[in-house]
């Protein structure tokens, strides 16, 4: 990435514009998207899948940090193994 500024003058005031200029070093098409994550009410209806989501959420790795943070990884977790199931 290249980044640079340059400090702009103004007459008549103690204030002084930047201008900031910042080049990616990665094509566009080199970034990768995820689509958003969405429940399937239809899942609900299959009939291992409430089983599956217990059998998930049970096998998660323990990842330290609060517990938030824990809650935050086992969800994605989860949502990875849910994606693969699906």
């Amino acid at each position: 990435m290249v980044i640079s500024s340059h400090i702009l003058s103004v007459p008549g005031s103690d204030h002084f514009p930047i201008s900031l200029n910042i080049k990616p070093s990665f094509k566009p098409t080199e970034i990768q998207f995820h689509s958003s994550f969405k429940f399937e009410r239809m899942w609900l209806r299959h009939p291992q899948f409430l089983s599956n989501m217990y059998k998930w959420w049970q096998e998660a790795p323990y990842v330290a940090g609060t517990k938030m943070h824990q809650f935050a990884m086992k969800l994605k977790y989860v949502k990875l193994q849910i994606r693969s199931w699906n």
